[in-house]
């Protein structure tokens, strides 16, 4: 009777069953708290929980090819400032997605402002939009500009960092497995 209820969890001693949507999903219980990792601008290589982080610095002399995985996240390194910190999303925390932008706002005389402004979104509604299981979700890192996300590690990036046509300075991270 308890299959048909998405996100219901049982424990044991050692272990927690997850029921979501179609799967049972059995994972260790964890009992280490999250932290944050500092990233200096001199690291190259970031240890996290499940994966890697590795931080390239480059000059921008030509066209770049983007890798569009979530994976591979590129940002204008003049719009950051370090140290950034690495942590598990908590409740509350929001971004503004690459390509999510509020509709344009209507003038006076009817007419819409073209320019776009960026969409706020909520990280919780990001995980849920796109079915991300209760395992994974508590599982997502973000990485932050002081206190602003910058990446939500894997999945979507933040566009008041990303690379324009006037970049000159590019920070590529990519997420490796660990």
């Amino acid at each position: 009777e308890n299959l048909f209820g998405s996100g219901k969890q049982f424990f044991s001693s050692t272990h927690r069953l997850i029921v979501d949507r179609k799967f049972l999903i059995i994972t260790s219980v964890n009992t280490e708290d999250s932290k944050h990792i500092i990233i200096e601008k001199d690291n190259k290589h970031v240890t996290a929980k499940n994966f890697i982080l590795h931080l390239e610095y480059s000059k921008i002399a030509s066209p770049i090819k983007f890798n569009d995985s979530g994976n591979i996240a590129y940002f204008d390194t003049d719009k950051i400032s370090f140290p950034l910190t690495l942590r598990v999303w908590k409740k509350g925390d929001y971004f503004y997605p690459i390509g999510m932008y509020k509709k344009p706002a209507k003038t006076v005389g009817g007419e819409t402002n073209p320019a776009l402004k960026p969409a706020k979104k909520k990280v919780s509604d990001v995980l849920t939009n796109m079915k991300v299981n209760l395992h994974e979700k508590e599982n997502t890192f973000v990485l932050l500009n002081d206190d602003r996300i910058i990446w939500l590690v894997g999945l979507r990036q933040d566009e008041r960092f990303k690379v324009s046509k006037n970049t000159k300075h590019l920070l590529k991270i990519k997420m490796l497995p660990g």
